[in-house]
């Protein structure tokens, strides 16, 4: 069974990236705009928890109780206690989520989808055949990839599609590509916070202390028209609440969710993985840059990750107590992959990539 779940920022929203206030020399720090896929993992298996009444409320948060660990399990998996050789996470009954992406409403009805603008919109590129084989990065290749028009003072394109976007850039019809985007000011509003930075432990702030200012910068909507969304398939319903509050985050940011029955299959541009030219719909995790002749994409973005260690789940921390990191290609990279090379596929929303023929 397929759902659309809906996500309206109730507050301004803040979504962690590598640069924290836990790291004393940064004063100025800002949300990404979207969510990573593990933070949507994570929040859609505790609604269901929560709706379902297996979560007890304790001195140090909410937990299942070891008599209920089992019906918990099989609702939104996790890691097997009793099972040791366990390395794989189990889902329970969640089959898949899909990247998160943005609605725009009239009237409380969905007009549009948007997904973040592949990075190649106004850009040519021309593959030639060499002659001869040549190295790049100590690599053999026997195609040149030529960009054309690039400008380096306008960079590459920063933007959100619409719906009538895809079968443009598809058909190659560059002369209206652009009219079928939407500029990220568009949609998203930033929201600055200042303040002074205190001593975790005394709370209080040294008069010499030069460095304790600091902003934050948060994000919302523009307007109430945006939410956020992403599709959730489930083995069956169990989902006894459809409507509630939701924490999303590390910062906690505070969001209405609306899950309705999903029966729509063409919002989400398909998936193949095959060809040669891909355009990611998700953050990608590369496990080897081999496969790739050549990639189109902005600063590569750090996610956090869980390690297992025998019958716990623990984070592998830095000093800071942050999750360890690795990193990934944004969504909206094109990727050009070698023949019958393919990258892995993600059922919690990674790797989601559309073949352009």
């Amino acid at each position: 069974m397929k759902f659309l779940v809906r996500l309206k920022p109730l507050t301004p929203f803040f979504f962690g990236t590598d640069k924290t206030f836990s790291d004393e020399t940064l004063h100025d720090v800002e949300s990404s705009y979207f969510p990573q896929q593990t933070h949507i993992l994570g929040m859609i298996r505790k609604y269901i928890l929560q709706t379902n009444n297996l979560l007890t409320l304790r001195d140090r948060g909410r937990w299942v109780k070891n008599s209920r660990f089992k019906e918990a399990f099989e609702l939104v998996g996790g890691y097997d206690k009793n099972n040791q050789s366990q390395t794989d996470e189990s889902f329970g009954a969640i089959n898949s989520i899909s990247p998160i992406f943005i609605i725009s409403t009239k009237d409380k009805h969905i007009k549009d989808y948007h997904f973040v603008a592949p990075f190649d919109v106004g850009l040519d590129i021309e593959i030639n055949k060499s002659q001869s084989i040549y190295y790049v990065a100590g690599k053999k290749r026997d195609k040149i990839y030529n960009i054309k028009n690039y400008n380096p003072k306008k960079g590459l394109v920063n933007a959100l599609t619409t719906s009538k976007f895809w079968d443009d850039y598809i058909n190659n019809n560059k002369d209206i590509l652009e009219s079928n985007l939407l500029s990220f000011d568009d949609v998203f509003k930033e929201v600055k916070q200042v303040g002074i930075k205190r001593d975790k432990q005394t709370k209080s702030v040294k008069e010499d202390d030069e460095g304790s200012f600091y902003q934050k910068t948060s994000y919302t909507f523009v307007n109430d028209e945006y939410e956020f969304a992403f599709i959730l398939d489930l083995k069956e319903d169990i989902l006894p609440q459809k409507d509630g509050f939701v924490y999303l985050g590390a910062e906690r940011s505070f969001f209405s969710i609306k899950i309705e029955e999903f029966n729509d299959e063409d919002i989400l541009p398909k998936t193949h993985i095959s060809g040669n030219k891909f355009v990611a719909l998700s953050d990608v995790e590369v496990e080897n840059f081999e496969d790739i002749e050549f990639m189109i994409n902005q600063n590569y973005i750090p996610h956090a990750y869980m390690i297992r260690s025998n019958k716990k789940q623990k984070r592998a921390s830095a000093k800071n107590s942050k999750s360890t990191q690795r990193c990934y290609i944004p969504k909206g990279s094109v990727l050009f992959l070698k023949d019958n090379k393919t990258l892995k596929f993600n059922n919690i929303g990674y790797n989601q990539i559309k073949e352009i023929k």
